[in-house]
């Protein structure tokens, strides 16, 4: 980003901040801030230890300094502004989760697709944060990151004192790390009650729903599983008439897989539970953000300045109809001139633009993303 194409888009950061009410996360005055300027670009360089007592000064401070990243501490600090990390008094911190689209399993053709499996897997991270741990909505916030995810908040004040080691627990759960695949079948846990139903989905599957051939192809992917094994064990499924016979059988005495003498029991057992039962049901998270309990995170309704996107709120019960290549864009339509340096697509407003090397016009929303991915300059 030249000199050039730094103060244009700047010059539309800071027209946002001065027009748009700025976010207040709870305890804002007891919080560290931390923001990346534009002047500083390529190089990121956070001018941290900040503290701010009132709206009015973090207004002025967006509005007038025009950062390009903006930011705010998880923990809660008696001493927020302290330069010595220990001299600021840790008090507690938010439990955060961080869905990034780069660090999930299922990867998207298009950052179309990459936004809309990173919004499953945060649907998904939310059901087991409201059922199995129980907490409440009211002390959940949902933030569109302004990039690649979605960032999870969790205010409950029995997570606020949590250390590290309690939150990688939890993170742990939620990954089902260490799980035992000797129990699938035991109903005695959440976790277990959700596997072995995948489990036995599965194996029902594969004797009513598909061909027998198949079935044997589908088995035999599984390490330690050959033509033999999978065929004495197709040969068992198909003695069942009905779902309830065949859960039946593998619930029957808490054994499950162990019964079965076809089965190489501790290899294809993990086998099928990790790919058939775990693998789908758990959650993602970067274990690192929600163990850091003092953690810097984007703040909600700032800009994005790898994007140009505004770091958007979603309410929990309306994260499955947004949108954010329409919801979280900023800027409007207006025609801004550019010079590409290097082919790149974007999709927004449900319209793809494309930037070609040499000068092209796009619509400023999308000109603004452009620069920002470092894909073109501003003006001819």
């Amino acid at each position: 980003m030249n000199f050039r194409t730094k103060q244009f888009v700047r010059s539309r950061f800071q027209h946002y901040y001065k027009t748009h009410e700025i976010y207040l996360p709870p305890g804002f005055d007891v919080r560290e801030w931390g923001f990346i300027m534009f002047d500083e670009l390529p190089e990121v360089r956070m001018r941290r230890h900040k503290a701010f007592g009132s709206r009015g000064e973090l207004s002025d401070y967006l509005s007038g300094m025009v950062p390009s990243h903006a930011y705010y501490s998880t923990a809660y600090y008696t001493y927020p502004a302290a330069r010595n990390m220990k001299e600021k008094r840790w008090q507690g911190a938010d439990l955060i989760f961080d869905l990034d689209a780069d660090h999930l399993r299922k990867q998207g053709a298009d950052y179309a697709e990459m936004l809309e499996n990173v919004k499953e897997e945060t649907i998904k991270l939310l059901d087991f944060l409201t059922e199995d741990f129980g907490f409440r909505s009211e002390h959940i916030e949902v933030v569109f990151s302004g990039g690649r995810g979605y960032h999870i908040h969790v205010r409950d004040q029995s997570v606020l004192k949590l250390e590290s080691g309690a939150r990688r627990e939890i993170v742990d759960y939620l990954t089902c790390t260490g799980f035992d695949y000797k129990n699938v079948f035991e109903n005695d846990s959440t976790w277990k009650v959700r596997v072995s139903e995948k489990v036995i989905d599965y194996f029902y599957k594969l004797r009513f729903s598909v061909d027998k051939n198949e079935a044997l192809l589908s088995l035999q992917r599984f390490t330690g599983v050959g033509k033999t094994r999978s065929s004495k064990l197709m040969d068992t499924l198909y003695g069942f008439n009905t779902r309830d016979e065949l859960e039946t059988y593998f619930r029957h005495g808490g054994f499950g897989f162990e019964q079965h003498s076809a089965l190489n029991v501790k290899q294809v057992a993990e086998n099928i539970t990790n790919l058939e039962g775990i693998a789908s049901l758990r959650g993602e998270t970067d274990e690192p953000v929600t163990t850091d309990i003092k953690r810097l995170i984007r703040l909600p309704l700032s800009l994005h300045g790898g994007s140009g996107f505004t770091v958007t709120p979603v309410a929990i019960d309306a994260l499955e109809s947004f949108n954010p290549l329409v919801d979280a864009v900023t800027f409007g339509s207006d025609m801004t001139s550019v010079t590409g340096i290097k082919p790149f697509e974007i999709q927004m407003h449900n319209n793809t633009y494309t930037v070609e090397l040499g000068t092209s016009v796009l619509p400023e929303c999308a000109a603004i993303y452009a620069m920002c991915r470092g894909a073109c300059e501003y003006g001819e």
